[in-house]
């Protein structure tokens, strides 16, 4: 099969640009068992896992997953590394225990950039994607219990603070609601009504966790509105700067 000039070229620079950064992460790992470079690593991860983003850009699911990723690792490393806070959070940063946490960032990093699959757009071939709700069934008791028992994890499964701007704390069953979405955006089929009170309840959780200090859970069911119902409309161009946008929202 013969193969355009662009994936040619991005076959190229992928060799030359992709794996050496990966190997060169992982030999610098060697040099920091006292913690020296910490700040100079927290850097590198960032701009490592941001690659990464780059190298895999053509699957929707992998960018997501990659995304997730790279905040985490973002949210960690200005905190512990590059700015060092001083928080309950980070009371590591500065230990031997810190220096090693970094160092095990970095190497994950470098090996992900190392084998993530290589994913260029060949000629005359469009990426598959695929909603959560295109091959779904339709049972609404199965929906509605779903949205029951969300309703019932919604109430007491949070646990708030007594004054608002503080910090709330997400019970398990909090974390773990998002497959009671997932049930129900499944199982609603084509009615809209079962479909648009899914996203609501989802949405209400997100605004819950972030409204109480939380992240990632509320990012998590995002996420997963996005894959049940938009990921098969949504363009780069347009997911890109929601991105950037979300990401800064998420930082402030």
């Amino acid at each position: 099969m013969e193969h355009s000039v662009f994936e040619i070229r991005y076959k190229t620079i992928s060799e030359l640009l992709f794996v050496p950064i990966g190997i060169i992460a992982l030999v610098l790992v060697v040099f920091n068992d006292r913690g020296s470079f910490n700040a100079l690593f927290g850097y590198c991860v960032i701009a490592i896992n941001l690659i990464t983003v780059l190298k895999v850009r053509h699957n929707w699911y992998l960018i997501l997953v990659l995304l997730c990723i790279t905040y985490s690792n973002y949210s960690i490393c200005i905190a512990n590394y590059i700015t060092l806070m001083n928080t309950y959070f980070t009371g590591y940063a500065k230990t031997e225990v810190g220096s090693q946490g970094i160092n095990i960032l970095l190497l994950f990093s470098a090996l992900l950039l190392i084998f993530a699959p290589r994913t260029y757009s060949q000629k005359n071939k469009k990426e598959e994607k695929k909603a959560l709700i295109a091959n779904n069934r339709y049972n609404p008791i199965i929906v509605i219990g779903a949205l029951a028992i969300l309703a019932v994890i919604w109430v007491y499964g949070y646990q708030r603070p007594d004054v608002l701007g503080q910090r709330g704390s997400p019970s398990a069953i909090y974390e773990y609601s998002i497959i009671f979405l997932i049930v129900a955006f499944y199982y609603s089929g084509k009615n809209r009504r079962l479909i648009a009170l899914t996203t609501l309840a989802g949405i209400v959780f997100a605004m819950q966790n972030f409204i109480f200090g939380g992240r990632i859970t509320g990012v998590q069911i995002l996420i997963m509105i996005v894959c049940a119902i938009f990921i098969d409309r949504l363009k780069l161009r347009i997911a890109f700067p929601i991105a950037i946008v979300f990401f800064v929202i998420m930082s402030a």
